[in-house]
């Protein structure tokens, strides 16, 4: 192989490895800004519930429900959001790094050893344990808006305080 060949593919790796490098770089931080923006709308649903609690569920508690609830859906709303830029990130990661197999003669793992991982054929991924996180919130929110409404009502006896 002449020189100038290997200096070429040398060099078309270095960028793919650059290229690939920075994917993943731009992954970590998405995950990164994901879990913030998680762990801000969760610690903020658990001081507006808390508060609901200290209110006693009276009916000036509902509006902090109604909040909650919605607070929940758009969390939801904005982990979709992370998750498809996530995504985005690993067809273009996953691109980089076949074009770097190729050139390196490193054979690319098969689609039978997901199959191994996933015997069932269903891909079990963490992001949707993130998602039913947040509609918890947002039906944490109906209840408490339930037990609001049923103290208003009188169907639901309002908690007493311990002597």
């Amino acid at each position: 192989m002449p020189i100038e060949e290997r200096a070429s593919r040398a060099e078309q790796i270095s960028v793919l490895q650059k290229l690939y490098d920075e994917q993943c770089a731009h992954g970590r931080h998405t995950e990164g800004q994901r879990q913030t923006v998680a762990s801000m709308f969760l610690a903020a649903s658990g001081v507006f519930i808390s508060v609901i609690g200290a209110l006693k569920f009276t009916l000036s508690a509902a509006p902090l429900a109604i909040l909650v609830i919605f607070l929940g859906l758009y969390a939801n709303r904005f982990v979709a959001v992370y998750e498809q830029k996530w995504d985005e990130l690993t067809v273009r990661r996953h691109f980089y790094r076949e074009k770097l197999e190729a050139l390196v003669d490193i054979p690319s793992i098969s689609d039978s050893a997901y199959q191994k991982i996933y015997k069932s054929g269903k891909k079990l991924r963490l992001r949707h344990y993130w998602r039913n996180t947040f509609y918890v919130v947002s039906l944490s929110g109906i209840v408490c808006l339930l037990i609001v409404i049923g103290i208003a009502t009188g169907v639901i006896t309002p908690p007493t305080t311990l002597p």
